[in-house]
This record gives structure tokens, sequence and C-alpha cells, in this order.
């Protein structure tokens, strides 16, 4: 089997700026816990509980619009119409809307989520605020 650079080189040229940037977004999740953690053990915990609930959120409704871009480029590859990208357009903006009321709802009420699930009551009470930010910047 022989081995060909120049593939291995393609392929590194796409990843490595990929790796790089997937990099810098853990490197600022992991900053931002260790700010946290100065306030205090119980912030370190709501901490815990509130970004991975709220990173849960995120990526549910980012990952359809991944679709979306990848459907929006195969239309172009396919030398659809404009007014067909057009639609497909329109059509996800009405998704977002459609997708981002029961986010931002259940983002809002989330502590009574949590609270079914068993947490803490007292770390729900820290991250309630946050929630509350959390469904207004969706």
């Amino acid at each position: 089997m022989k081995i060909n650079l120049h593939y291995i080189h393609r392929v590194i040229s796409y990843a490595l700026p990929l790796s790089a940037s997937m990099l810098v977004n853990h490197l600022n999740g992991i900053i931002s816990m260790l700010m946290v953690a100065q306030l205090g053990k119980k912030q370190l915990a709501a901490g815990a509980l509130a970004i991975p609930t709220f990173l849960m959120f995120v990526t549910m409704n980012a990952t359809i619009f991944y679709a979306l871009s990848i459907l929006i480029s195969h239309y172009r590859g396919q030398n659809k119409s404009h007014e067909e990208i057009g639609t497909l357009i329109k059509n996800s903006f009405w998704l977002v809307g459609f997708l981002l009321i029961p986010t931002c709802f259940a983002l809002w009420n989330i502590d009574q989520l949590l609270i079914l699930f068993g947490q803490n009551p007292e770390l729900i009470a820290l991250t309630h605020r946050y929630f509350h930010f959390a469904a207004l910047s969706i």
C-alpha cells in the first residue's frame, strides 16, 4: 500500500484549523470554570450544572442548522435556481422561529425540570438567573 502524502497534507490542512478552533473553544470553558471556582464550591457546582445544560440546548438547535447549510450547498451544487435557494433559506428562518420559542421557554423554566430530575434546589437557585440570560441569548 502506497501512502500518498498529498492527501495527508490536504486532510491536515483542513483538520488543523478546525482542531485549533475547538481547542480555543474548550479553553474558553476551562478558563471560565476556573474563574467561577474562585467564587466558591457551590458556585462551581452551579456552573457545572448550568453550562452543560445550556450547551445541550445549543447543540440540539445548532446541528439542525449545520444540516441546513449543507443542504443549501447541495442546492448550489445542483445549480438550483436562486428562487429555490431563497425559498430554502426563507423556510430556514421559519424553522429558527419555530425552534426558538420552545427552546427559550424551556430554558426560562428549566428550574422546574431540574427539580424533577432531583437536582439540588440550592444549586438551581444559583443558576436561575443564568438560565434566564441564556434563554434571552438564544
